[in-house]
């Protein structure tokens, strides 16, 4: 107020600008002193200059502009970040990978999103999930398009990337008398189902532990495997396919990071009930899927400096597509997807899924 006293006498900056400091506040040893800051529970720095930023700027006509990690409209820990934004103006959120290019060159799992907030309007708009080539960067923002975004598709706390006009009809048709995975689930039963953390263009849902050995043949359990238990073999057929599907992939785009695959994203996957004989059906094709994982799998060896000398079975889901799409096509028609809508599905990013241009090594 002393610096600028004349703005603030008038109500504020017009606009605040900025790329903020991605830095967690309890790395800054003391360095700085917050208080009476929502976003402190959220952890980093960039959550509570934003905060700050929308308390220096007009409240009638002021403009908000800050390019923050996507998290930030994702996860549970930024909540508190999320709702200013949204009751702040009418809100704007564009997303971007960091595969196969990026914003910041240099940069390596920077993965972001451009909020723009106007003061005197309301609503929310997002883009989808941007992925590009580096040559095309400079048309990166002319051929952005907004598609608006309404409280009925946020999901425990995350704002979806929705960036066409059929994605909240799509929505609708997947939550519709839709329970999770997690209601079907029960801890420490026989029919167990398997994940890995990493994500990239496919998710890895297994009925199998991939084959870890070292020189000697002793085998090693994955590090990074997570399981799901399930009351009986149809359930966790259902969800081992369903799992797999584009479908997932694409709501996991939406809602998620975008980085790890994390148990509130599978747990939390919503699934209509479908005839027996349909889920019957997808189950036999999540089995199908599971032999083709293995036939068309290799094993690598690795070497590592902690561990020696590893032979790996790796998984390639991109071989299996077809099948894949055989899942969707099955489950889509049977909870009522259009045809128009089934296509989107099955196509979803296509390009890069099965082009390789966006695999990390």
């Amino acid at each position: 107020f002393a610096e600028f006293y004349g703005v603030m006498r008038e109500g504020g900056f017009d606009v605040v600008i900025g790329n903020p400091p991605y830095v967690e506040i309890k790395d800054l040893s003391n360095a700085y002193e917050l208080s009476g800051y929502q976003t402190e529970e959220c952890g980093n720095l960039y959550a509570v200059c934003s905060e700050r930023a929308l308390q220096l700027i007009n409240p009638q006509v002021g403009k908000f502009g800050f390019i923050i990690p996507v998290a930030s409209n994702c996860t549970d820990g930024y909540s508190s970040l999320k709702s200013i934004f949204l009751r702040s103006g009418k809100c704007f959120i564009s997303s971007y990978n960091d595969r196969p290019g990026r914003l910041f060159d240099g940069l390596e799992h920077i993965r972001l999103s451009i909020v723009l907030v106007h003061r005197g309007g309301q609503g929310a708009f997002t883009t989808k999930y941007n992925k590009w080539n580096t040559f095309a960067r400079e048309h990166l923002f002319p051929t952005l398009q907004y598609q608006s975004n309404y409280d009925q598709y946020n999901w425990t706390g995350s704002i979806p990337k929705i960036g066409t006009d059929n994605e909240p009809d799509i929505l609708a048709s997947i939550n519709r008398s839709a329970l999770p995975i997690s209601a079907m689930a029960r801890p420490r039963q026989r029919n167990v189902i398997y994940y890995t953390r990493k994500l990239s263009g496919f998710v890895q849902v297994l009925d199998f532990i991939p084959l870890i050995a070292d020189d000697d043949g002793n085998q090693r359990p994955p590090s990074e495997l997570k399981e799901i238990t399930f009351h009986n073999s149809d359930a966790a057929g259902l969800a081992l396919a369903l799992l797999n599907s584009s479908l997932f992939y694409w709501f996991l785009t939406l809602y998620s990071d975008v980085r790890n695959l994390n148990k509130r994203e599978v747990l939390g996957f919503p699934v209509v009930r479908v005839p027996s004989d349909v889920e019957t059906t997808i189950g036999s094709l999540g089995r199908r899927l599971m032999k083709y994982f293995q036939d068309t799998s290799k094993v690598l060896t690795m070497r590592y400096k902690k561990h020696g000398t590893l032979h790996i079975q790796c998984i390639y889901p991109k071989f299996s597509k077809e099948l894949i799409d055989k899942i969707d096509i099955a489950y889509g028609r049977a909870i009522g997807l259009s045809d128009e809508a089934l296509d989107f599905i099955i196509n979803f990013d296509i390009k890069y899924r099965m082009g390789g241009a966006d695999e990390e090594g």
